[in-house]
């Protein structure tokens, strides 16, 4: 992968320049989000830093073996810091309801962006985007590199975790020769790829597989099956014992079947009135298209958006702008 070192030289320039960093992710946060967040307040604190990890949402329960994780805070007062570091975000809104508050906060301090999606806002005083990556982890290996910080065992954990799980255990379009050398370096700290594959992809509950049970037997398709869909619902959630975070990869599943070129999960598990929408595709839709154009993003294969509406309303309208693209 071919590195922007322009930004990336803009990103040290700022590490360098500030004392005290607020380090912030997405809503539901993944893999990418929760390891990259880690290794890089291992990296900022190893340079004599202060630096805190906040996200509105909790740490999913199959990334709680990463090392560090009972330092994330869900509340920050923003007067603390120097600078504020928004990874793995298209949009500043993605970090959620405090997007209000730096929005209106940061005059005084740089909002630093570090992101892969290929619809990223740019939102940042200072901007770093790799679309081509498969990860942010990916990234932070190589701020480590420009750093002149070799990888601790931890911080190395953390990020092999970010890039398997948002490569789709390396096997998204966005896997590289690059992602596969940087996953190489990262195992010759002694990591265990099965032990870390078996905690994060093999640690389900039972109340999980009865949800996934329940909605597959649920699935609608569209387009001559080419588009295949699932509801999540809170009803679901009560009957299989599952809780929201149960259902963050259901929609992979859909990308099992064969004739399925599209595939998207609605749920409206948070927030009363909003629907989250998750969508995949083989690569004849491309579905961060259809994701902005309901106020989301993400990558051509992998996209998502929130609206507010009813989930058969929401449904209805995606699936209608997904089905004239098929």
């Amino acid at each position: 992968m071919k590195i922007k070192t322009n930004a990336l030289n803009r990103i040290v320039t700022q590490l360098k320049k500030y004392k005290r960093f607020l380090i912030l992710s997405h809503i539901s946060p993944e893999g990418d989000a929760i390891g990259s967040q880690l290794a890089l307040r291992s990296l900022l604190r190893r340079l004599g830093k202060t630096a805190d990890i906040m996200n509105e949402s909790k740490v999913p329960p199959t990334l709680l073996f990463l090392p560090g994780v009972k330092a994330f805070r869900r509340k920050a007062a923003l007067a603390r810091y120097d600078a504020v570091l928004v990874l793995d975000c298209a949009t500043l809104a993605r970090v959620g309801r405090s997007a209000r508050d730096l929005a209106s906060g940061t005059e005084k301090r740089p909002l630093i962006n570090i992101d892969h999606h290929v619809s990223n806002s740019l939102f940042g005083a200072v901007n770093w985007v790799e679309d081509n990556a498969s990860s942010v982890g990916e990234m932070i290996f190589y701020l480590a590199k420009k750093l002149k910080l070799k990888l601790t065992r931890a911080e190395a954990l953390c990020l092999y975790a970010a890039i398997l799980t948002d490569s789709g255990s390396f096997h998204y379009a966005s896997t590289s020769p690059a992602t596969h050398r940087v996953a190489a370096e990262l195992l010759e700290s002694g990591i265990k790829p099965h032990i870390v594959f078996q905690k994060t992809f093999q640690n389900k509950t039972f109340s999980n597989r009865k949800l996934l049970g329940f909605v597959l037997s649920r699935i609608r398709n569209s387009s001559g099956g080419k588009v295949a869909a699932i509801e999540i619902t809170p009803a679901l959630l009560k009957r299989a014992g599952a809780g929201p975070d149960d259902a963050n990869e259901f929609v992979n599943y859909l990308m099992e079947t064969a004739e399925v070129e599209v595939a998207a999960v609605f749920s409206n598990l948070r927030e009363k009135g909003w629907v989250k929408v998750n969508l995949r595709s083989r690569g004849r839709v491309d579905v961060n298209v259809v994701a902005r154009r309901f106020g989301g993003g993400g990558h051509r294969l992998a996209s998502g958006c929130l609206l507010k509406g009813s989930l058969a309303g929401v449904r209805r309208k995606v699936l209608s702008e997904i089905n004239k693209r098929i």
